[in-house]
């Protein structure tokens, strides 16, 4: 999937993200206190240079802003198909 699209993430930008994380784990990386209304995108495009285009790669943009190279990957949990699939009528 890398270097599909850019994808949206659920982190906000801060652009001293990882050094407020330096010996500890990431507990919530949403980073409320980041740029106002500017949201992380990860993954790059596929006209964008190959170190780009894999999914550790972020920028940002404002959360408004539509371009033709970004997106969202909509995720569902396992336990959520499992429990459709036993739900299911045959």
């Amino acid at each position: 999937m890398h270097g599909n699209a850019w994808e949206w993430v659920h982190d906000s930008w801060r652009t001293n993200t990882y050094e407020l994380m330096t010996g500890a784990g990431a507990l919530d990386p949403r980073c409320d206190l980041g740029f106002a209304n500017w949201k992380v995108i990860r993954g790059g495009a596929y006209h964008y240079s190959t170190a780009e285009a894999r999914s550790g790669c972020r920028d940002a943009y404002p959360a408004d802003n539509r371009w033709h190279d970004t997106g969202f990957r909509v995720a569902v949990s396992v336990d959520a198909v499992r429990q459709k699939l036993v739900n299911a009528v045959p």
